[in-house]
């Protein structure tokens, strides 16, 4: 009946009807290995950094920051790099520039350190989104996985990353 409040959509019913940005949401992509995951993720950030001028906090262990900019920028061009024209090219970096931050990929993290990272980021650059990318590149804590198990220990983390996101509006 339109009185329950949904959150922003894209404006594009065949995504809309099936996934909706909700802020303060912990939200995991499952799936198999090189089936576009990434990919996905990447391009959904985008549309709503353009629509909703969303801003995000990308850690990728597995890819480099300079691929995973290559990628935003072909999507906003809708066509290969090397197609693109060099103002065209400057538009689209400084766009991404100003929505998209990358974590550093040379250190391993522990789920702790990258939400105290994270902490950090948020007092000085005001993002939306959190994106960890894959979780399972985590160091885990020997510590804490001694005393708890693998399955308690990401459920801990789960339940730490579901607080995070409350607690920051991310």
């Amino acid at each position: 009946e339109g009185k329950i409040q949904t959150s922003a959509g894209l404006k594009i019913p065949d995504i809309d009807k099936h996934f909706r940005l909700k802020s303060s949401n912990f939200n995991i992509i499952l799936g198999h290995a090189n089936v576009g995951k990434t990919s996905v993720a990447l391009y959904l950030m985008l549309l709503y950094s353009v629509k909703h001028n969303k801003r995000w906090l990308v850690y990728s262990s597995e890819n480099e920051s300079y691929t995973l900019i290559k990628k935003l920028i072909e999507f906003l061009e809708k066509q290969p790099l090397n197609l693109v024209s060099n103002d065209s090219f400057k538009k689209s970096a400084n766009f991404v520039n100003e929505h998209f931050k990358f974590v550093d990929n040379t250190r391993m993290y522990t789920y702790k350190d990258l939400l105290e990272l994270a902490e950090q980021i948020k007092k000085a650059w005001e993002y939306h989104g959190l994106f960890i990318d894959p979780y399972n590149s985590l160091r885990k804590d020997p510590e804490m996985l001694k005393s708890l198990g693998g399955h308690e220990y990401d459920y801990a983390a789960c339940t730490e990353f579901r607080i995070f996101c409350k607690k920051n509006n991310v």
